[in-house]
């Protein structure tokens, strides 16, 4: 079971968020919902 962490402020959380969302999220990967196209591209 993982811990959540705990933020002291909403700017902390969405800085945390944020960077979280940037490192997961591949936006170069080509997508066949996006006619074969990159997020970027799309």
């Amino acid at each position: 079971m993982s811990q959540r962490p705990i933020y002291q402020t909403f700017e902390e959380a969405r800085r945390q968020i944020f960077s979280y969302v940037q490192g997961f999220y591949n936006n170069h990967r080509i997508h066949s919902a996006l006619a074969y196209l990159s997020p970027v591209e799309f």
